[in-house]
């Protein structure tokens, strides 16, 4: 699905709230703090890497709702950043199985390894923080 069939379709205008995407960041960098401080096992890797999809997430949702628009799709908030904020396909790749990782742990109870975090845990934390830069820098401008 790419952007065009994702507006309308599941992604739909709504007004602009700067309250709440400083409250979305707000809560990603909490989240993106509390993982920091998690130790790394082969019994919650899993965990982790859903909440960096959370984090992805609600960064994303934050800039979605700066532009006027509410999302029913997670796939459509790849699809908008790809679109709008100028992420390289690797990233996207990335972020898209993040997300696809996240609905195996939430849907089937799949369980990662070590090993899935430590080859990519670099890549997804640079994509949290370049997301959390967007944001923040989107909300400046708009104040």
């Amino acid at each position: 699905m790419n952007w065009g069939e994702c507006k309308g379709e599941k992604v739909f205008e709504r007004q602009v709230n700067p309250e709440e995407a400083r409250s979305l960041l707000k809560m990603a960098r909490l989240r993106k703090k509390d993982n920091e401080r998690r130790e790394v096992r082969d019994e919650n890797v899993s965990l982790i890497i859903e909440s960096h999809w959370e984090t992805i997430k609600q960064l994303s949702t934050g800039l979605l709702i700066l532009e006027g628009y509410k999302s029913y799709s997670q796939e459509c908030l790849i699809e908008f950043l790809k679109e709008f904020h100028e992420i390289p396909e690797k990233d996207i790749q990335k972020m898209n199985q993040v997300r696809k990782l996240r609905n195996d742990i939430d849907y089937r109870g799949k369980f990662l390894d070590q090993d899935y975090l430590e080859r990519n845990q670099e890549q997804i934390h640079n994509i949290i923080h370049k997301l959390e830069q967007k944001l923040e820098t989107k909300l400046e401008d708009d104040t």
